[in-house]
């Protein structure tokens, strides 16, 4: 009688009431709507410009890298990056050290589990060219894992520089500060159109958008923001860059295990001496060339179209549901980026491991 009155008791109190995480859940999501639907002007969520380009930056005074070209939004996002790539190598170095001692923490299984996969994929696929192919393929897994994920945290997109709207068609907004040299957008948002430019064009809107910003460090007219980190994989620079790489690792390869027989794949001479299908041999190689330069293409804007559309949702529904469908979209842009990242660093896997083959 007493078990059966502790189970009852226990049951009622993991079945019901409410734990820690789902109140801090519940309260966040009332704040949400406080700030969204109530308290509105700064804290309520505005459309954000869709520029195609990255875009140029003052960071803290820094507006060249290394003094050679300008700084833009998608350069920061790389060193971030490259941060995050340099602290996993050194954790998992310090972690392999401590695992020759003593048993080995989950996060360290984890990251070890991840690579052992991509280490036994590639020795599957490319035999003995596992290991010069698998120093391509991991890293390139990991960059574009981490520049995929890592634009998906809260305020990576939204916080920047405030610069003159400069464009017409796009929407400026009213800066009002928050405290000390923090400020948000107000206002309903007002259409920006080229009458309106030539106006203010006195403030330095058509000749240098960011001229008349510095001067107050705040736009004096209608404003937009011009984040300091941006998605890399919706810069067209960073996926085109990435393929061509790729694609020119893919024709090194290729030599190295075949020699310079290697490029009759492309250029088959020998075969216009062939009776028959000779000519025909010929002529698809040529057909080779096309579908080595078309896969540069289709490897930059798969990444590229993903992404920026993932993005390009993202900040629309955030405007038009602020309140929970975010949280949703977050978690699917979260899978999208990780197999994108899986998709890239495979396709590079297979292109590199056909390439150490003979063509027949």
């Amino acid at each position: 009688m007493s078990d059966h009155s502790h189970s009852s008791t226990n049951d009622q109190s993991s079945g019901g009431g409410l734990n820690a995480k789902s109140i801090a859940m519940i309260l966040l999501i009332v704040l949400g709507v406080i700030c969204a639907y109530v308290i509105g002007g700064a804290f309520a969520p505005r459309s954000p410009a869709v520029i195609l380009p990255a875009e140029k930056i003052n960071f803290f005074g820094i507006k060249t890298f290394f003094g050679i070209v300008p700084l833009v939004n998608t350069h920061t996002a790389m060193i971030i990056v490259d941060i995050l790539i340099i602290w996993l190598a050194l954790s998992l170095r310090r972690g392999a050290k401590t695992a020759a001692t003593q048993a080995p923490s989950g996060w360290y299984n984890a990251w070890e589990a991840l690579i052992g996969y991509w280490w036994d994929t590639t020795k599957d696929a490319a035999g003995k060219w596992a290991k010069p192919i698998f120093f391509w393929v991991m890293p390139i897994f990991f960059v574009v894992w981490f520049a995929n994920l890592s634009k998906l945290v809260p305020g990576y997109e939204a916080i920047g520089n405030f610069i003159e709207v400069h464009k017409a068609g796009l929407t400026g907004y009213d800066a009002v500060n928050l405290f000390g040299n923090v400020y948000g957008l107000d206002g309903e948002g007002t259409k920006v159109t080229y009458e309106m430019l030539k106006e203010h064009s006195s403030l330095g809107v058509l000749a240098s958008p960011v001229a008349a910003g510095e001067s107050t460090g705040v736009c004096e007219h209608l404003c937009e923001v011009v984040p300091w980190f941006r998605g890399l994989a919706t810069d067209m620079n960073f996926t085109f860059a990435l393929a061509t790489v790729v694609m020119i690792m893919v024709q090194v390869i290729g030599v190295r295990a075949l020699g310079l027989g290697y490029f009759t794949k492309f250029v088959n001479i020998p075969a216009l001496s062939s009776p028959g299908m000779g000519k025909i041999d010929f002529a698809v190689g040529i057909l080779e060339i096309v579908s080595e330069v078309s896969k540069i293409l289709s490897f930059s804007f798969r990444l590229f179209g993903n992404i920026f559309a993932g993005g390009l949702l993202l900040s629309i529904l955030g405007v038009l549901l602020p309140v929970i469908l975010p949280g949703g979209i977050f978690l699917l842009e979260t899978f999208v980026g990780s197999i994108q990242a899986y998709v890239f660093a495979m396709l590079t896997l297979v292109f590199m491991s056909q390439a150490t083959h003979a063509h027949h």
